[in-house]
């Protein structure tokens, strides 16, 4: 069923919220789909859909959730910590970038270890980037560009040890750029816009130049 990049409007259907054999979606957000036991891949990407994150989609223990390029807009941190509780599954991939989220990135997405991918880009998000992010091993792709993060990065980043692309370009960051333990490489340094791409072999440095 695909029901992305529409503009639908009126009321959801609740017959959708019966699909209990459903394994694959797209589409826009459907309350009535909280139901869809065995949802496993939910792409709402490409919509209008405001209002917050809401957290059933990750209380059904998805292993894609894909709702980028949306309206949606609150802080996550309770979005986050609540499917921590209730859900005996973390997601894969994750891509809420291209919203309005706003807000610190919690320290509770160090405890979303299943991610390989990550994308929160294109956000309004504050902060400094949490230690945690280094608790997530299997993690190969983040991008948190084009938000408003400030301070510098954590070294602790480098526990990320399968990380092959990190993007951070167009945020406040300042500081000395820390050297990599895990598998990252520094290249496109442009003052504060940044760019984490490639890979290294585990004893290579990042250039400690300051960011001006």
């Amino acid at each position: 069923m695909d029901l992305s990049e529409k503009n639908f409007t009126g009321q959801d259907p609740d017959s959708l919220g019966k699909l209990s054999l459903l394994n694959s979606l797209t589409g826009i957000l459907l309350e009535s789909m909280k139901n869809c036991v065995n949802l496993l891949t939910l792409d709402i990407s490409h919509n209008y859909l405001i209002g917050e994150l809401t957290s059933w989609p990750f209380e059904l223990g998805l292993l894609q959730l894909l709702s980028s390029d949306n309206k949606l807009s609150g802080n996550v941190d309770s979005t986050l910590a609540s499917s921590l509780d209730s859900s005996h599954h973390r997601p894969v991939v994750l891509d809420i970038s291209k919203n309005q989220l706003y807000g610190e990135i919690p320290s509770s997405i160090g405890d979303f270890n299943s991610l390989h991918f990550l994308n929160m880009s294109k956000n309004s998000f504050v902060g400094s980037i949490p230690a945690s992010i280094g608790q997530l091993k299997l993690l190969d792709t983040l991008d948190l560009s084009d938000n408003k993060l400030n301070g510098s990065i954590p070294l602790e980043i480098g526990g990320a040890t399968s990380l092959e692309e990190l993007w951070l370009k167009k945020n406040l960051f300042e500081g000395n750029i820390p050297t990599a333990s895990g598998s990252i490489r520094g290249k496109g340094w442009r003052g504060k816009y940044c760019l984490f791409i490639g890979k290294m072999d585990k004893n290579d440095l990042l250039s400690n130049e300051r960011w001006k």
